[in-house]
């Protein structure tokens, strides 16, 4: 059987190590600039929000209903609860508060947001949440893979002169170390099959099909 390429490290990707402390992973925002924060399911969003206020950042937060943890509220400067769909308030909302720089962070379930029968009333989407993403849904061309829905969202924040960021570059501390973890090291039959499944798992991220 052919070996497969070795699987790049953390270096490789462009998560090199940083001092976290001293200085924000953000590199072209201003030092203590407000950052929005459009929080959804899990641990994930309150790590970032707290990371964010070490570094001196005035943080607001959109919190999705239903899905953003109660902590927020008390780490971040402001928070507001919304359902997902409110594009227009989530701007505006920003805007009131001089964010330039947004980030996401926290699941968001997919199937929840577009398949239940009662998302129009939770979510209540907005005109600006149906300009987005009707393309995208019932479109000529519509397409519903998440990547596609991503970059529908970054394009409607960037139109209202905003940059989205990325989450992972505020905490990188909290993805997986360099090298090995465990006491026991992978045999090369085991090195070469996580090898393989690297691959395989990087094209079908790079083909969004991975749900």
């Amino acid at each position: 059987m052919t070996q497969a390429p070795p699987i790049p490290n953390a270096d490789q990707v462009g998560l090199a190590n940083r001092d976290h402390e001293s200085e924000s992973p953000l590199r072209d925002v201003p030092q203590g600039a407000p950052i929005g924060l459009i929080a959804g399911w899990g641990r994930f969003p309150i790590c970032v929000a707290e990371k964010l206020k070490a570094l001196g950042h005035s943080v607001h937060c959109v919190a999705i209903t239903g899905h953003a943890g109660e902590e927020l509220n008390e780490i971040c400067d402001s928070v507001l609860w919304s359902g997902v769909g409110r594009f227009g308030g989530h701007l505006r909302y920003f805007k009131r508060n001089d964010v330039e720089h947004v980030t996401m962070a926290g699941k968001l379930f997919k199937s929840d947001l577009l398949y239940s029968g009662s998302v129009w009333i939770r979510h209540t989407p907005d005109w600006t949440c149906i300009k987005t993403f009707w393309p995208c849904l019932f479109g000529a061309r519509r397409d519903a893979r998440d990547d596609h829905l991503l970059g529908a969202v970054i394009d409607t924040y960037e139109s209202h002169t905003m940059k989205i960021c990325s989450a992972t570059e505020l905490a990188p501390e909290l993805l997986a170390k360099t090298g090995q973890l465990t006491r026991r090291k992978p045999s090369s039959v085991a090195q070469s099959d996580i090898a393989a499944g690297w691959q395989i798992a990087k094209t079908m991220g790079g083909l969004d099909i991975g749900q």
